[in-house]
């Protein structure tokens, strides 16, 4: 398996962000106010260079989640698989569940990896 989170794995757990709460969304929109896009849809536009930067993926992660860890988990278990391939399809997310659906779980089962 080859894929790998860009700019890193928070860009990951961003495309699985839902809000939850009015708290949740109004973080979300002081968020895509600040950086100018929404970060769900494109995280492949988020940094990973110093944390004070306004689109450093784990601080716009800690910004929309309330820096908390078990609302970061709930979203990321509970995201359509759908929504994360359409979300991260440029952030290396959509390759790694390509690879798991062709490489990972064929392996598991015991069936041959498709080609195609």
């Amino acid at each position: 398996m080859g894929a790998i989170a860009s700019p890193e794995i928070e860009a990951w757990l961003i495309a699985a962000f839902s809000p939850q709460t009015e708290t949740e969304a109004d973080a979300l929109a002081i968020v895509r106010q600040r950086i100018g896009f929404d970060p769900r849809f494109h995280p492949e536009k988020l940094t990973s260079k110093r944390p004070e930067d306004k689109k450093d993926a784990k601080r716009v992660l800690d910004e929309i989640s309330g820096d908390d860890p078990d609302r970061v988990k709930e979203s990321w278990d509970s995201a359509p698989l759908d929504d994360l391939i359409d979300r991260g399809k440029d952030c290396g997310l959509a390759d790694y569940i390509g690879d798991v659906r062709s490489q990972l779980i064929p392996a598991v089962v015991g069936i041959a990896p498709s080609t195609t």
